[in-house]
């Protein structure tokens, strides 16, 4: 009994001491852990909703740690080279065609180098590695690169720097990005093994979908904000009538159940053969209704003279470009909901909010395209069929022209022209 008792009393004690055991390990790493697990520099205009993306992405292949993204935690720009050097794991370079012509991006990479902080780049096809003749000419290429010297750092460590990023180790983006390549790189960048049946959930058909978002798939930036939307879009409208919205693959058709469908629109979407495409099947079904969606800060709503070479310079027969043309026109007939993770001031709050703006939008009352379309042809064939009447100030230009007259017929003539005046319909 009395060995019982001993061996129970020392089990207990065993069980405290790998309790406390636990437990320090567990305070001296949470202690001593970086604060971020990864830190993404990137360049807005380029890669800013990329960036977006990949935050999320990362924080869910890694669940409880934090990925630093400017817009969410930089509050203090004098901090942000002791956030590189002091509280990163992970160092990731989105290496756009332009980012080493940043000088504060380049500030970072001289940091992490010289903090020696675990570092990558994810390289977009038009990166370059820097060579000897893009290091001698930098201060020349970036002149404002000098004004880094007040955090200490000199063009020599910028230079050192510059040819250091040829040692550092690569991941290339993925030829196509959808939501199956994206959820791949991120665990590829968490060195996560990656677990095909989660694709289930990324690869629904949107052929069935009745809120697909049109986008256009060359455009990087446009298929990662479509995504990011996406993701914020989908506990929204939890409870509501509007299904889930997934983003159409190059290959699906618009369905005849489709309602609603989220237009992205970003520069050059309308030359894309997909957005045609899409925009005429659209036309073609009475029930749907279509948001448009800003996506870019420098984003412009086509003009006339936009759509007019739009409607002679594109591969689609003759008699589909003027529909193509007129659903344009009738798409921006509906406010736009602006979503831009590209911007500096697209925080997650603000894009949650702005997510939440686009949800009541999808599950409010709107006009289907077709019936717009429909609309404006009516109004342009009122106004060719209205006479145009001859304005006050235009009978009084007239009147004030200096006229001869003829003297074998006797018919008003202005002196400028000397033939009859006509006056046209406009």
């Amino acid at each position: 009994t009395m060995l019982i008792v001993m061996g129970f009393m020392l089990a207990m004690l065993l069980a405290v001491f790998a309790t406390l055991t636990y437990g320090s390990y567990k305070f001296v790493a949470q202690k001593y852990r970086k604060q971020f697990r990864f830190f993404l520099c990137h360049q807005k205009n380029a890669a800013g909703s990329m960036a977006r993306l990949l935050k999320i992405q990362l924080e869910r292949a890694l669940p409880g740690t934090k990925t630093f993204i400017d817009c969410d935690d930089l509050n203090d720009l004098t901090r942000l080279f002791s956030y590189v050097g002091q509280d990163t794991q992970t160092f990731l370079v989105l290496g756009s065609p332009s980012i080493l012509t940043r000088k504060w991006c380049v500030g970072e990479m001289v940091t992490a180098r010289a903090n020696k902080v675990d570092t990558l780049i994810l390289t977009w096809p038009q990166y370059n590695t820097p060579d000897e003749k893009f290091v001698s000419q930098y201060s020349k290429i970036v002149p404002d690169i000098h004004e880094l010297s007040k955090f200490g750092i000199g063009l020599s460590e910028v230079e050192d720097t510059l040819r250091w990023l040829g040692t550092v180790d690569t991941l290339a983006l993925p030829d196509q990005i959808n939501e199956e390549t994206s959820v791949l790189m991120a665990n590829a960048l968490a060195k996560v093994k990656t677990d095909r049946r989660t694709y289930r959930e990324y690869g629904t058909k949107t052929e069935s979908s009745t809120c697909p978002i049109l986008v256009d798939h060359n455009s990087t930036e446009a298929m990662a904000c479509a995504m990011v939307l996406s993701a914020m879009l989908k506990p929204q409208l939890l409870g509501t009538h509007v299904s889930p919205p997934t983003i159409m693959r190059q290959d699906a058709k618009l369905g005849p159940s489709t309602t609603t469908s989220l237009f992205l629109c970003s520069e050059n979407c309308f030359k894309s053969q997909n957005i045609m495409t899409w925009m005429l099947q659209a036309c073609k079904i009475s029930g749907c209704c279509m948001i448009p969606v800003i996506s870019e800060d420098g984003f412009e709503i086509p003009s006339e003279s936009s759509l007019n070479e739009l409607a002679t310079n594109n591969s689609m027969a003759e008699e589909d470009v003027g529909q193509f043309i007129l659903s344009i026109r009738a798409l921006f007939q509906e406010i736009a909901v602006v979503f831009v993770p590209q911007n500096y001031s697209s925080t997650h709050e603000d894009l949650e909010l702005r997510a939440k703006q686009a949800a009541m939008r999808l599950t409010a009352k709107m006009q289907p395209l077709a019936e717009k379309m429909k609309m404006i042809q009516s109004d342009e064939e009122d106004r060719k069929a209205i006479p145009h009447e001859v304005s006050e100030e235009e009978e009084e230009a007239v009147d004030g022209l200096p006229q001869d007259t003829d003297a074998d017929h006797g018919d008003v003539v202005t002196a400028s022209h000397q033939e009859p005046l006509e006056l046209r319909s406009f």
